[in-house]
């Protein structure tokens, strides 16, 4: 089995953030926190979903794919 994981993506609900008290704020703040320095698109999501389907695919099994900027891949005990 394989999975996709992602991160904080652009989606319409997370866009809706930008009209909320404190959104903008919130939202700057998570993006800081991937080292790409943004969000995910919902493009970039569904080509990682796609990848596990196809038969580029065919000898990748039993891993997580994290599709999140790096956000995971950093150091916690700094």
């Amino acid at each position: 089995m394989t999975a996709v994981a992602p991160g904080t993506t652009g989606t319409e609900r997370v866009a809706r953030l930008r009209e909320e008290p404190d959104g903008p704020g919130y939202l700057g703040a998570v993006e800081k926190l991937h080292p790409v320095g943004r969000l995910g698109d919902p493009a970039e999501v569904a080509a990682a979903v796609l990848f596990p389907a196809s038969d580029d695919a065919s000898f990748v099994t039993g891993v997580v794919l994290p599709v999140d900027g790096g956000y995971s891949a950093q150091r916690r005990d700094r």
